[in-house]
């Protein structure tokens, strides 16, 4: 099957979009092959209302469902052109995420996109699993187990850093670590850039040590797992203060926080434990040697594709489990009341794929 999956996260980096052909061999093994990919920025009007959506009312967030919808559905029919596409898998985009009230949402109207397309559209793949008491997130390690084999863990840098643990193939526990380019990029548009490219910001600050406390000893990092973040936490723990700060020194100090969650989460126990980098953050240079001061790590970066794509992809693998019937939430990562098929299909499959 030719699935089209969509991706966007909390960096506001974009809409990654990937085109996957999926085939299944008779032992139920998935082969798959990343035929095209790309990452479409975000219009202005919609990226600024992702900046602060807890400021939209209820009629403006209905309109922001539409409109993003609209912009996902056209940029699809745009990108694909004439190329033959059987599904098309979005994760639209979490504006709301309080899964302690058994509240999320994402917009990006499926119907719409699907009406747009004329393509058969999965979408909201979080809220099932909310209300069988799980966080909705994360939902990447079914994916990661099916299409990216041989890993102790997986740590996606984006917007959030998240992490899924394997032991010998088995999912052990998946869950969000800490915030991550959404604060980053934040910092870094205080002095005029989007991102703070290949860490050179925080290369030139100093650590705050009172601020690396105060972070670390943030409340959240005491939960066990399953564990999530929404935008509502990051903002009032990270973006509403620390304004009598240097940038680069915020940002060296954030990374380093960010550094230290890490290796409480991954160090130790027996022997070294493989691990597999993506997302945005798995291009900062800085960063990613800081990780490697980690004892027991070894980090792997793969292609630059499966760095950026590995999300899409992997939402485009969703969506096929979900029109096929399999599962594809696991409760060990989100801490649910059992494995769901998580996503709303809008049309028809045909009967032969």
């Amino acid at each position: 099957m030719r699935v089209v999956g969509a991706m966007s996260g909390s960096s506001l980096d974009g809409l990654d979009l990937a085109q996957v052909k999926f085939e299944f061999t008779p032992e139920k093994e998935v082969i798959w092959d990343l035929q095209n990919f790309e990452t479409v920025p975000l219009p202005d009007p919609i990226r600024n209302m992702l900046l602060d959506p807890e400021s939209l009312g209820s009629e403006e967030i209905t309109d922001l469902d539409l409109e993003f919808g609209r912009f996902v559905g056209n940029e699809i029919k745009q990108w694909i052109g004439k190329a033959e596409v059987d599904l098309i898998s979005s994760h639209g985009h979490t504006v709301f995420h309080q899964p302690d009230k058994q509240l999320t949402l994402q917009i990006g109207s499926g119907r719409l996109i699907h009406q747009l397309t004329g393509i058969p559209t999965v979408c909201d793949f979080r809220k099932g699993d909310v209300l069988l008491g799980g966080q909705g997130a994360p939902l990447v390690p079914v994916g990661e187990r099916d299409l990216f084999k041989g890993y102790d863990a997986y740590i996606n840098l984006g917007g959030i850093v998240n992490v899924s643990i394997f032991d010998k193939g088995e999912l052990r526990s998946a869950f969000d670590i800490a915030p991550f380019n959404q604060v980053a990029n934040h910092f870094a548009e205080k002095l005029g850039s989007t991102m703070d490219e290949n860490g050179s910001m925080a290369e030139r600050g100093e650590i705050i040590e009172t601020q690396l406390e105060n972070w670390n000893r943030l409340s959240f990092y005491a939960q066990k797992p399953p564990r999530s973040l929404g935008r509502e936490w990051v903002i009032s723990n990270f973006l509403d203060k620390n304004t009598e700060f240097q940038v680069e020194d915020l940002l060296a100090t954030f990374y380093e926080h960010v550094k230290l969650q890490v290796e409480a989460v991954l160090a130790g126990g027996n022997g070294n434990k493989k691990v597999m980098l993506s997302g945005g953050g798995a291009k900062n240079s800085y960063f990613v040697k800081r990780l490697e001061t980690i004892p027991g790590l070894k980090l792997h970066i793969p292609d630059p594709e499966i760095v950026d794509f590995k999300e899409a992809i992997v939402f485009a693998y969703l969506g096929l489990l979900r029109v096929r019937g399999e599962k594809n939430i696991f409760a060990a990562a989100t801490g649910a009341s059992r494995d769901s098929i998580g996503g709303d299909l809008f049309g028809k499959i045909s009967s032969n794929e």
